[in-house]
């Protein structure tokens, strides 16, 4: 007969969280079968993707302490981390493995029987691994602000007050395989009562508060969810009738109508003489388009610029409103990142 086990502290859960995400990179017993580091890109299916814990960084979270603001941190990260998981979900891209349930799964410790890990010995590799589990994405938040900000009139009067918001995300995809951090992003994120809610002067100001945060951990989470698809799995085009072409991303993926997309065209992968790096393949725009339509399947656009556009060329959005995910050492933009 099993016996629940006693609540820990926070701090022993998350320390607990973050010691099984760092398995998946450091251990093992949780390793990828290494050798072939294209295996995951091969394979057909949606990635095996593992999701940690959104956490704040230790610095951030003993400054909060000293303010005496924790707690609105760990709201905005534990909004964030469920967030995250929905939206990568939702794009019908990745199957998520959410680090935070598998912690759950370890201290029930019934991890065996769940499916999740590779008991077998079949293959030659050890037992006890994530199958075929492709990436790890960890995700932190280094600044945090909450502040209040009053307009000053000439003359000395004081206007209306305004609550405002500020958060810095910082998003890492680890590769597997490897273990070599693929690709990362910083995202800031800064919302105001007046751009984010509607109607706040009749909310109190504990509710409207509740409510920044709420809308800061979503915004930031759609941001760093399309980010990582569009590294992950670039949009391309799926066909193409006249001057209309079909993108393989849906109404949960970020895309709009009225957004520009720049066409590209991948040639040969571009190998550095000097270190044999891999910086994927060589891209050269081919036109441009605009969405005119999209649906819970796919988008529709229309070619403005065409020098060449065919199906299943790469689709990058002609001007984010976020930073585009970058390798890890460098700004180069890519469809591979192998380095």
């Amino acid at each position: 007969m099993q016996h629940p086990l006693p609540r820990r502290p926070l701090a022993a859960a998350l320390a607990l969280m973050v010691a099984v995400a760092l398995l998946l990179v450091a251990s093992p017993a949780f390793a990828q079968e290494a050798g072939n580091p294209d295996e995951a890109a091969a394979r057909k299916g949606p990635l095996r993707t593992a999701i940690a814990p959104v956490l704040a960084t230790p610095a951030l979270l003993e400054a909060m302490q000293r303010k005496s603001t924790g707690n609105a941190i760990e709201r905005v990260t534990q909004a964030m981390d469920t967030q995250l998981i929905d939206r990568l979900h939702n794009t019908q891209k990745f199957e998520i493995i959410a680090r935070s349930a598998l912690a759950d799964l370890l201290r029930e410790q019934d991890l065996s029987g769940s499916g999740i890990l590779d008991t077998q010995e079949s293959t030659g590799t050890q037992p006890f691994r994530i199958k075929n589990l492709d990436y790890l994405t960890t995700t932190r938040v280094d600044h945090f602000e909450d502040y209040a900000e009053t307009v000053q009139f000439e003359g000395g009067i004081r206007g209306a007050t305004r609550r405002v918001i500020q958060l810095n995300v910082v998003v890492m995809i680890y590769d597997t395989t490897t273990g070599r951090l693929k690709a990362s992003a910083n995202i800031p994120i800064e919302l105001d009562e007046r751009k984010a809610m509607n109607n706040f002067e009749t909310r109190s100001r504990g509710d409207l508060t509740d409510a920044l945060l709420l809308a800061a951990a979503q915004l930031a989470a759609d941001r760093a969810a399309f980010r990582i698809l569009d590294i992950l799995y670039p949009a391309k085009i799926i066909g193409l009738t006249g001057d209309n072409v079909t993108i393989n991303r849906s109404d949960t993926t970020g895309i709009a109508v009225g957004q520009v997309w720049n066409v590209y065209h991948l040639g040969e992968d571009m190998i550095d003489p000097d270190t044999a790096v891999n910086y994927g393949p060589e891209e050269t725009q081919v036109g441009q388009v605009e969405i005119t339509e999209v649906t819970p399947r796919f988008a529709k656009a229309r070619i403005t610029q065409n020098n060449g556009v065919a199906k299943l060329h790469v689709l990058r959005l002609a001007d984010p409103v976020a930073p585009t995910l970058a390798p890890a050492d460098d700004e180069r933009r890519s469809t591979r990142l192998d380095g």
